[in-house]
């Protein structure tokens, strides 16, 4: 089967009973939606969203625990968020959310906010082989760094690791600049954990994006392939 994310401005995109909300509520809102191999059947659909702008970024299937779990964006305060979450509530300003739904109804299991007061967006996710979920995007405030891993101090991109009920945080961290004008560095592009649990970012930067660069990114010297930047690279770590 096919699962998509995305965002839809009308009231009338094809939704199904059962599944976590059949509804338009206003604006822009996000969509998650399950089809046949041959697109011939809409097995489910549903709308993610509240009063605000919301929208589905990307999208995961677990075979294992039969779970799809989804990232975005938000500026709504009643998105849906389930009690017991890390963040029940909007930390406030655009926030990410990651949300997990029944694989064969689209029914919502858990959906929580990701994210500070001031400007943050969820753009990828991942799974790993234990069921835990991985998210990576940017962030303008003060993002919770937990002890024990790599950091780099006052950075705007994020990853985050958290079980899956979306209850409990494993780690979080920041990498980039550290720019002192809290600037992002780099539109985020792919994001991976392997079976080893490894994670992989990859993304670029510099004078076609709206801000930021990748200038001041960290790098090991000993083993990067290339070590200088005109501000406008591609960037992987």
């Amino acid at each position: 089967n096919i699962y998509i994310t995305s965002c839809t401005r009308s009231t009338n995109f094809p939704t199904s009973s059962g599944s976590h909300q059949p509804g338009w509520v206003s604006g822009y809102e996000g969509i998650v939606s399950s089809l046949s191999s041959d697109l011939s059947t809409l097995l489910w659909s549903t709308y993610v969203g509240g009063g605000g702008a919301d929208a589905g970024y990307s999208i995961r299937v677990n075979e294992t625990n039969k779970m799809v779990a989804v990232c975005g964006g938000t500026r709504s305060d009643d998105i849906g968020a389930t009690l017991g979450t890390i963040n029940y509530t909007r930390p406030g300003g655009t926030d990410g959310f990651v949300a997990t739904f029944n694989k064969s109804t689209g029914a919502l299991n858990a959906m929580t906010y990701i994210g500070t007061s001031s400007y943050d967006q969820a753009y990828i996710l991942e799974i790993d082989n234990d069921n835990n979920i991985y998210v990576t995007g940017q962030t303008k405030g003060n993002y919770p760094v937990t002890p024990g891993v790599y950091s780099n101090t006052n950075a705007n991109q994020f990853i985050h690791k958290l079980n899956s009920s979306l209850t409990t945080t494993d780690f979080s961290t920041v990498f980039g600049s550290g720019s002192s004008n809290n600037q992002v560095d780099i539109s985020i592009s792919a994001f991976l954990v392997d079976t080893c649990d490894n994670i992989y970012v990859a993304g670029w930067g510099g004078t076609t994006n709206n801000e930021g660069s990748t200038n001041n990114m960290p790098l090991t010297p000993s083993t990067a392939i290339q070590t200088s930047t005109d501000g406008s690279d591609f960037y992987f770590i």
